[in-house]
């Protein structure tokens, strides 16, 4: 007899125990058999909470797993010999390698050409975040801190929309081809 019940409450699980007590009166087994009832009652209520775990331990799997993918892309970013700046879609930097970041700790939260002024540098990330592209390359400069740098900045559209610049300088380079 309570098997019956019991499965049929499985099933009604995920709408609520307030909709399940209502099944067991309308079933008839609250006035009559209120052992039955309770034991429902309290499998049904073991099996939401069985429920609630199990999507409490895939969100927090999801989130660790998450987690883990950041570190791998921190790990790969870090490891560019140039700079990299991760941009929003608004234009505002959001992350960084730790060369960037070392360089420039005030970056994070400035939007484009907020420390640099007007460059080819600032211009071409400008462009790009307001093109369709998903990749661009080409030769920048940008003044930072008194420092010219000459670059190469290669960009790279992010499914937020927003864009990964890595920047590699290149002023020997600039300076082997002037002589």
């Amino acid at each position: 007899l309570v098997a019956d019940y019991i499965s049929y409450y499985i099933f009604v699980t995920p709408l609520g125990l307030g909709l399940i007590s209502e099944v067991l009166y309308f079933k008839g087994i609250s006035n009559h058999h209120p052992l039955y009832a309770f034991f429902a009652i309290a499998t049904v209520s073991s099996i939401a909470l069985h429920f609630q775990n199990r999507q409490l331990r895939s969100l927090i799997l999801a989130r660790l797993e998450a987690t883990r993918e950041k570190n791998r892309m921190k790990k790969f970013i870090d490891g560019v010999p140039g700079f990299v700046g991760i941009i929003n879609s608004e234009g505002r930097y959001v992350d960084g390698n730790k060369t960037i970041l070392n360089q420039f700790p005030q970056l994070i939260g400035t939007s484009i050409g907020e420390l640099s002024g007007s460059s080819s540098y600032s211009r071409f990330l400008r462009e790009f975040l307001n093109s369709g592209k998903e990749f661009a390359t080409a030769e920048t400069e940008v003044v930072f801190n008194g420092d010219l740098y000459h670059l190469v900045t290669s960009c790279g559209r992010l499914d937020d929309g927003g864009m990964i610049s890595i920047n590699i300088p290149i002023n020997e380079l600039v300076t082997a081809r002037k002589e």
